[in-house]
């Protein structure tokens, strides 16, 4: 009588603890290197937002400028001097 012996399946081989490290040290990395990229992600929109509000809020001083008028010399020269302080320190 013939018995039917069949080979064991391919197994890999067992890992050694420092495997299981480098495999975790290496998700760790990924996850910090994704975290780390969704938080530059998130500052560069708020810069982006904050970048806009700036450009409103000048817009909004040069319409009130050209709404109001400058009706002496003096007081257009003031403005204007007024203006590009305030420009210079919103940029």
């Amino acid at each position: 009588m013939a018995t039917n012996q069949s080979t064991p399946p391919e197994q890999s081989p067992p890992r050694s603890s420092g495997d299981c490290a480098a495999v975790d040290h290496a998700d760790g990395e990924s996850a910090r290197i994704a975290d780390l990229r969704a938080e530059i992600n998130d500052l560069e929109a708020e810069l982006e937002r904050e970048r806009r509000r700036r450009q409103s809020v000048i817009q909004r001083y040069e319409r009130l400028l050209d709404e109001r008028g400058c009706e002496a010399d003096g007081e257009q020269e003031e403005t204007g001097r007024a203006f590009g302080e305030l420009l210079s320190r919103l940029r």
